[in-house]
């Protein structure tokens, strides 16, 4: 899904063949306080309007994934008002299930892969719900400073911005691993400390603008502490990315 922020509370999401071949854009409006709807029309590669809704759409909300067929679309809530992730038919608008469970309150960031919903939760972690059911499924990895981006059909990159370690979650296989690779953070970390532009404690690179290009994995690194603020691009081959580390399965007796 790729955004684009109108004026007016209003937003659109552009589906990519990987989403979805159905729908071909949503415009979406969220609502003005938490006591009232959103609403979000969604359209064919004509132009013409599929279905229009009514829904629980924050200012903060981005995604809208739609299943692969076009008949049901999920949508989350970033604060901790209930439902925190539901489904709905499509075509009616009718909810087909919704999870209240107070361990996925304040929902960052939803992406659909196949029959699973893999979900980044605010300083929790990251956790899979079956997409048919709303259940809860598992924890990837359970931490504070993980952020992730869908990088293929099949494949969620997961960055853990305190421990600078990158992460792979291959749905097909049910995998996760530990790349190999940290895109350089740690040696920028240590050149800027050595400079004396940051201290040692309490910094961390964040990580955003990821993207595949080229046949590689492009990231953009960005520190910022007290005024000061530097980022760097770095990219791997996607050869290194994919099916490529150690398999990581999270223990919830071990840290991360």
């Amino acid at each position: 899904m790729k955004l684009e922020w109108m004026k007016d509370r209003r937003y659109k999401i552009i589906y990519e063949p990987q989403d979805t071949d159905k729908i071909a854009w949503c415009e979406a409006t969220y609502a003005e306080n938490e006591h009232t709807l959103g609403t979000a029309k969604f359209f064919d590669s004509d132009g013409q309007i599929i279905s229009q809704l009514a829904l629980h759409i924050d200012g903060y909300q981005n995604e809208m994934p739609v299943s692969y067929d076009g008949k049901k679309l999920y949508t989350f809530r970033t604060t901790r008002l209930k439902p925190y992730v539901s489904c709905y038919e499509m075509e009616s608008g009718a909810l087909i299930w919704a999870n209240d469970n107070k361990d996925i309150r304040e929902i960052c960031k939803i992406e659909l892969l196949d029959n699973t919903l893999v979900c980044e939760i605010f300083e929790l972690g990251i956790c899979l719900i079956d997409a048919d059911t709303g259940e809860l499924g598992r924890w990837l990895l359970r931490n504070s400073g993980l952020s992730m981006w869908r990088i293929t059909k099949e494949h969620i990159a997961i960055w853990n911005c305190y421990k600078m370690k990158m992460y792979c979650y291959d749905i097909k296989n049910d995998v996760l691993r530990i790349l190999s690779t940290d895109f350089n953070a740690k040696k920028h970390f240590k050149e800027l400390v050595a400079q004396g532009n940051i201290p040692s404690w309490n910094i961390h690179f964040a990580m955003n603008q990821v993207k595949v290009e080229d046949g590689k994995l492009k990231v953009r690194l960005f520190i910022s502490n007290c005024g000061f603020e530097a980022s760097f691009l770095e990219d791997v081959p996607m050869s290194e990315v994919i099916g490529k580390g150690e398999i990581f399965v999270y223990n919830p007796k071990k840290k991360v």
